[in-house]
């Protein structure tokens, strides 16, 4: 893991360049410490069957770092953005499915429904060993990882800085927050029904490098 003045750097770079310098390098829309705690876990886990709602160039990124034996699936609400990731995968372990919302033409001022976008992982008559909540209906996706997760897998929320998205975490039994000064965005949750975190992810570590970078952007903010 890097140091956390090399991740300032790194993460100031990346800043500077901004959302195109991310599509440029196919870099996942976070933040080196939460792309740290993605890999680490991935990486320990080793899961056979991984889910994600929401894809991005994390699809691209982190499907690399699965087992050749191991599967990904990741699901997709947007036809524009699924248009243009699609001609980017070239994993064979990688399935991109679009599910869009449906819509009532005749009421158009009613919120899409997203029912089958939800529920799509629970028609594929198996356990998820790592899911990852990045999508659309972030509550919705997680009550639903509750029954659809392997009892060691682990389940990934991200921009859990994001209050609202609490609201089903203690379904599981193991779980860690890692949150800081950002308040729309980032942040990352992780459950498991039971596994302990920390056979995975070195905890104390992660949470002393959140630690310093919460003090270092206070400083800055109070000068």
């Amino acid at each position: 893991m890097i140091s956390f003045f090399k991740q300032s750097i790194f993460q100031m770079y990346t800043n500077v360049g901004g959302d195109a310098y991310k599509f440029k390098m196919k870099l996942p829309f976070m933040r080196y410490r939460e792309r740290d705690i993605f890999e680490e876990i991935i990486l320990n886990l080793k899961p056979g069957h991984v889910l994600e709602w929401g894809s991005g160039f994390s699809t691209l990124y982190f499907s690399k770092k699965i087992p050749e034996q191991s599967t990904w699936t990741s699901i997709e609400h947007a036809r524009e953005w699924y248009d243009k990731l699609c001609p980017q995968i070239d994993n064979p372990r990688v399935t991109l499915k679009l599910i869009e919302p449906k819509t009532d033409p005749e009421h158009p001022d009613l919120d899409p429904d997203f029912t089958d976008y939800i529920h799509y992982p629970a028609q594929q008559h198996h356990l998820y060993d790592l899911i990852i909540v990045d999508g659309r209906k972030r509550n919705q996706c997680l009550k639903l990882s509750e029954k659809i997760l392997s009892p060691m897998g682990i389940v990934i929320m991200h921009d859990a800085n994001r209050g609202r998205y609490n609201q089903y975490y203690q379904q599981f039994r193991h779980q860690i927050l890692f949150t800081d000064y950002r308040r729309s965005s980032g942040g990352i949750w992780i459950g498991s029904h039971d596994r302990e975190i920390d056979t995975v992810l070195d905890t104390s570590a992660h949470r002393e490098r959140w630690r310093l970078m919460n003090n270092f952007v206070s400083k800055v903010l109070s000068l």
